[in-house]
């Protein structure tokens, strides 16, 4: 495992495409430890969650209080397939002006466009914050579709002005159906769901905006999503 600190990462950058994990020893520490957007937290005794987010050739960059914790993480990763693995050396809270609020490792000029293009040619939605999204919807309002996708539809919490509930393998015949490809897809993924791999079919869809929401609609004023 390759150790990152923020030296390094300001001389170099991130690898591209990188997740942040910080690994806590229990859920309830999550809400102590500093957010920020492009960073998930996970306790270590749920470790095997993340197969269900990120591909095992995917690069993953885990942060640790403890780094016997980071250690025994990075041993359960390797059994589950994973290789390509950072360990942060520092504060969580260095790691936020390199990560928040873009793609990892992607300057923000490059990566506010809708449908950046990655490193390698691939296509990726922006991740787009509530002052953001609230924003977008004022300015172009029924040209944005708002998506909440599950793994189960049955799952939908009650009715959201303006946010359409969707199965996550129901998006190309249930969702992106009735919509006009020259309109704005924003989508919210239910955790263990990758937004951006869905974002990247509708990309090969024919959308040209698509963008990854973080948060929560309940937050964006029901006047916006009218």
């Amino acid at each position: 495992m390759e150790v990152l600190t923020r030296e390094r990462i300001s001389r170099e950058g991130l690898p591209s495409g990188i997740h942040v994990v910080e690994l806590v020893d229990d859920r309830s520490e999550c809400a102590l430890h500093p957010h920020f957007a492009g960073m998930e937290c996970v306790p270590i005794s749920t470790i095997d969650m993340v197969s269900n987010r990120y591909g095992t050739g995917e690069p993953i960059l885990i942060h640790c209080d403890r780094p016997e914790g980071c250690d025994l993480a990075a041993e359960e990763l390797g059994r589950m397939g994973y290789t390509n693995l950072y360990r942060f050396e520092g504060r969580l809270q260095e790691l936020e002006p390199f990560v928040s609020g873009r793609p990892v490792g992607v300057a923000p000029e490059m990566a506010t466009a809708p449908g950046w293009v990655a490193p390698g040619g691939v296509k990726e939605a922006p991740e787009i914050s509530s002052a953001e999204l609230e924003s977008l919807l004022r300015e172009r309002g029924n040209e944005v579709h708002l998506f909440d996708v599950l793994k189960d539809a049955s799952q939908c919490p009650t009715v959201q002005l303006g946010v359409s509930c969707l199965q996550s393998d129901r998006l190309e015949e249930e969702g992106l159906s009735e919509v006009n490809v020259d309109h704005t897809v924003v989508l919210r993924c239910q955790p263990g769901i990758d937004c951006r791999l869905l974002a990247r079919h509708a990309f090969d869809l024919g959308f040209d905006d698509v963008r990854v929401f973080k948060g929560t609609y309940s937050d964006i004023s029901w006047q916006a999503r009218m």
